[in-house]
């Protein structure tokens, strides 16, 4: 999973990533629930791109397997921006694309320090111990 993210910076840089994972996850959670609010989620595309976005809108709040609910983001943006026009869901075309900008950029950068993918697959530090001056046993 470490090859998934390059660094998880800290401090500023690490709060914007968590400001832009939320812009994201928030955008993508509304366009989901009003897609499924709208239409009662009648059109099975509509309805599995809104369970989809939900999905990876809250895994984008908790930083969570970051780079595939980033993809997720841009699929589900990209199907709700194709949607035939039977699909009373279809949010406005720059609010699809700056969502796509912005899931995009985290799944280039990655999660930062503040989410779970840093707290789970972050760096280490190993410790190794002097040696035991009875090694090798003789």
């Amino acid at each position: 999973m470490q090859r998934l993210f390059s660094t998880f910076p800290n401090g500023w840089p690490g709060l914007g990533l968590l400001l832009l994972r939320s812009a994201a996850g928030s955008a993508v959670l509304y366009q989901s629930v009003t897609c499924l609010s709208s239409n009662g989620g009648s059109t099975s595309p509509s309805w599995a791109f809104s369970l989809l976005g939900m999905l990876a809108g809250v895994l984008l709040f908790a930083g969570l397997l970051t780079p595939l609910a980033s993809t997720v983001v841009i699929a589900c943006n990209l199907g709700f921006a194709f949607a035939p026009s039977s699909v009373s869901c279809h949010p406005s075309d720059a609010a699809l694309a700056q969502t796509i900008v912005v899931a995009l950029s985290i799944a280039l950068l990655g999660p930062g320090a503040i989410s779970l993918d840093s707290r789970l697959f972050g760096r280490r530090e190993i410790i190794i111990p002097d040696s035991d001056p009875t090694w090798p046993p003789r």
